[in-house]
């Protein structure tokens, strides 16, 4: 193997191992009630953290309560999430 498909291996590795990470962290951000860390919001509601979150590759469709003062016995953070990957679902979180 030459020195420059070495690179190129190394460089696609370290790319797909970051993206795992990624992935991997905004999946338990959502499935312990918080908003996702790098997925970015798009179409997002009124609320504060509602919407769809989009990450490279993959993206969550988020219900919740965000606002700063719920009401008393009202559950905060993420109620409702549906996670994808490449647009198979993976992930189903309700509360």
């Amino acid at each position: 193997m030459t020195d420059r498909k070495k690179k190129i291996l190394y460089i696609t590795l370290a790319v797909l191992v970051l993206l795992a990470v990624l992935f991997a962290v905004d999946t338990l951000a959502v499935t312990n009630g918080k908003k996702p860390v790098f997925a970015r919001c798009f179409f997002g509601a009124d609320d504060g953290g509602s919407g769809k979150y989009i990450g490279p590759g993959y993206w969550f469709d988020i219900k919740g309560n965000f606002m700063p003062d719920p009401a008393p016995g009202s559950p905060e953070g993420v109620t409702e999430a549906e996670g994808r990957i490449l647009g198979i679902p993976y992930l189903r979180r309700e509360r």
